[in-house]
């Protein structure tokens, strides 16, 4: 596989998850060993890397067998599925403390530690994931299947 970086920001959507289940951010300058070690070339990240700065606002993907936590920021595709049934499509930041679930028309974070945010666009959110009203989003079941993890996200909120 070759080493591809991609922008957070700019160029990470849904349609990578296709390519990988799973995504790192370069962080530290460490992080060239763990993933010369996955089995690219050191001179190659180097060059990747140099191209855009050492910047920390790549990604890139990462094998499935990596141990989680290798980096400081991994995206691991999930599925969602609310208490009513309804699935969703999405990724999982690190240990799950924050979520990026797809909708129809956007992508949407919500961070555990900021739940008081996504309230405020609670409204758009389930027209965008085509609830209604009277369903509850959360909590969510939260699985991501290449590594046959469940958890519950936001079950006191």
């Amino acid at each position: 596989m070759k080493f591809k970086l991609v922008h957070m920001h700019e160029e990470f959507s849904r349609s990578n998850f296709e390519e990988s289940q799973v995504w790192g951010s370069y962080y530290e300058p460490d992080d060239i060993d763990d993933i010369v070690e996955m089995g690219f070339s050191r001179e190659e990240v180097t060059r990747e890397l140099e191209k855009v700065n050492w910047s920390d606002s790549y990604c890139f993907p990462i094998a499935e067998n990596t141990k989680i936590g290798s980096f400081m920021y991994e995206y691991r595709k999930a599925v969602f599925t609310t208490e009513s049934g309804k699935v969703f499509s999405g990724y999982v930041v690190n240990r799950g403390h924050a979520i990026r679930l797809f909708g129809a028309k956007k992508e949407w974070r919500i961070n555990i530690n900021l739940f008081d945010l996504i309230q405020v666009e609670m409204e758009e959110l389930k027209v965008d994931l085509e609830l209604n009203n009277a369903e509850e989003l959360f909590p969510l079941n939260v699985r991501i299947p290449y590594i046959n993890h469940e958890f519950i996200f936001a079950k006191n909120n």
